[in-house]
């Protein structure tokens, strides 16, 4: 990723912003960028995943319990992130 996006711009609640950092990181971190959400960033998550920004992972590598979710950022969700915040932009002006 090049320039860092402001995640203020397009209207992310704080749990959200965490989760969407931590995803980040996993992706320069982790070998295979997958980041594991506790249950209480679970809705965020989702959240996330319905607008675009994370995409869930195969349940192959999720852990047995349902209550923890893998999610991984991609560079599709990376693109959808930057199209938010440039449209989040210009509508402020």
């Amino acid at each position: 990723m090049s320039k860092p996006i402001n995640m203020s711009k397009i209207g992310l609640k704080p749990r959200e912003m965490q989760v969407l950092r931590a995803a980040r990181w996993a992706l320069t971190q982790v070998p295979n960028g997958f980041y594991l959400c506790s249950p209480g960033q679970n809705r965020a998550a989702e959240r996330m995943i319905e607008r675009g920004f994370l995409t869930k992972a195969d349940a192959q590598f999720s852990p047995p319990t349902p209550e923890w979710w893998v999610v991984v950022l991609t560079p599709a969700n990376v693109k959808k992130l930057k199209a938010a915040e440039k449209k989040a932009v210009v509508a402020q002006r």
